[in-house]
């Protein structure tokens, strides 16, 4: 397996992100107003990594330069990945882009 090490351990922070595809039909306000009250969530920002604990939301664009060991895409379709007008060759760069092919 070529992952980095950290990803498979199990003493690592267990670090969670709710990704909207589609910021228009799905909003992260939206996925936050569906928060259990058992679940401690909000939106991602620079220090999330210090509250490993807490889930965080935001856009699939806004997770670049982060980290998580657990990603969730929700507002995935066909109007929404791959965009419109996208060279064929290139539609791969909308269903995997670098914080998720990392």
């Amino acid at each position: 397996m070529n992952a980095e090490p950290h990803l498979w351990d199990k003493t690592a922070p267990w670090t969670v992100c709710i990704a909207t595809a589609a910021p228009d039909k799905v909003t992260v306000n939206n996925v936050l107003a569906q928060q259990p009250e058992s679940v401690e969530a909000g939106l991602l920002s620079g220090n999330c990594i210090l509250r490993p604990e807490r889930l965080v939301v935001r856009t699939i664009h806004d997770l670049k330069g982060f980290e998580f060991r657990l990603v969730v895409i929700i507002g995935c379709d066909r109007e929404v990945l791959p965009a419109h007008g996208v060279a064929r060759e290139e539609v791969w760069r909308d269903a995997c882009p670098t914080t998720i092919i990392r």
